[in-house]
């Protein structure tokens, strides 16, 4: 079988620009890759101003209604000002070609190149652009070098082009709270983007933890109560002697949560207790004092640190069982950022 890098091949590049034929439906291989690169390689040497003017001439000849996205909107559809020397339209298409660029060359690390995709994505996002906009986006691209690169541009070429931006706008869309992302009960992606423990609490965060909450409330708060309570018994048998009011019920649990008995309003009223901080969490202010608050009142019933942390643990496994799949690693670590709060507001308090 003859060897493609022994075929005769164009100036400026090292791969075969016209055989064998580019599947669409076949994962991205390394021939794509090369592809891609080369052939923006070759594009560039147009220079990032006029690849970028032809990029977006293109954008706002296809739609012109997109101008109205951009802080140079009041620029109007005049090109020749519009991409002006001085104007903020050639500096943002010279941007969007260099980012571009940037993408095109981490195509073979995945790993740096998926995060920053995705903060594009949210970035985007965060300026009302939709998925259909990214379909304009990809055609006056390929319409661009198709123009660049005239006959280099072969469809082998475009094809590998196709696959790539293919899956960039599949990244950057699909870690956006789009309504095709998005499960039922959330208005918040659920999946993306990951969220660091380390990091200070955010919007994303406090909305993951609201959300999910109220998903698993519609269980019962009789239901969650008893959830976390059992976990509790069971992880720490010793813990029930906290409980003076229900603590000779022994840990038979049909006994112990039974609906005259005292451990399942216990139950509720914990679950209830969440809630309410849970709903305040945009509210330090009052948050804060109801939480040193409970702090001092456990601290009173010999409560200390270490059982925080079994009470985090039970209420994470509670939701992960409760939530199932749309308790994910996100949402999962939005409630560990929270929990911790929570834990050290109570410990705080306290004269440990």
């Amino acid at each position: 079988m003859g060897n493609l890098c022994a075929t005769p091949v164009e100036d400026g590049f090292t791969v075969d620009i016209r055989a064998p034929p580019v599947d669409l439906n076949e994962p991205l291989g390394k021939r794509d890759i090369d592809l891609v690169q080369q052939s923006f390689a070759k594009v560039a040497t147009l220079g990032a101003d006029t690849v970028g003017k032809l990029i977006f001439t293109k954008i706002f000849t296809a739609a012109p209604g997109a101008l109205q996205l951009f802080s140079f909107k009041a620029d109007g559809l005049d090109f020749e000002n519009l991409f002006r020397k001085d104007g903020k339209a050639i500096g943002h298409a010279v941007g969007v070609v260099t980012t571009v660029g940037t993408a095109v060359g981490l195509l073979n690390d995945l790993e740096k190149l998926v995060p920053v995709l995705q903060e594009l994505g949210l970035k985007h996002f965060g300026f009302s652009v939709i998925p259909a906009h990214y379909d304009v986006v990809g055609e006056a691209l390929i319409g661009s070098l198709s123009d660049g690169l005239a006959a280099q541009f072969t469809d082998c070429v475009k094809n590998a082009w196709l696959k790539v931006y293919k899956i960039i706008k599949a990244t950057m869309c699909g870690v956006c709270p789009y309504p095709e992302n998005l499960e039922d009960g959330f208005k918040v992606h659920l999946k993306y983007p990951p969220v660091d423990v380390n990091a200070g609490l955010d919007e994303r965060d406090i909305d993951l933890v609201q959300q999910s909450f109220a998903k698993a409330a519609t269980l019962g708060a009789d239901t969650v109560g008893k959830l976390i309570f059992t976990k509790i018994f069971t992880k720490a048998p010793e813990a029930l002697q906290l409980f003076p009011a229900f603590k000779d019920d022994g840990l038979e649990f049909t006994h112990l949560f039974r609906a005259d008995g005292k451990a399942l309003p216990h139950a509720v009223n914990v679950v209830t207790t969440v809630g309410t901080a849970v709903s305040l969490l945009r509210d330090l202010g009052s948050l804060v004092p109801v939480l040193q608050g409970l702090g001092l009142k456990h601290h009173g019933y010999s409560v200390v640190p270490a059982h925080y942390d079994l009470v985090g643990e039970c209420v994470i496994e509670t939701l992960s069982d409760g939530l199932g799949a749309q308790f994910t690693e996100p949402v999962k670590n939005a409630w560990l950022k929270v929990y911790g709060i929570v834990k050290k507001t109570m410990c705080d308090a306290c004269p440990y």
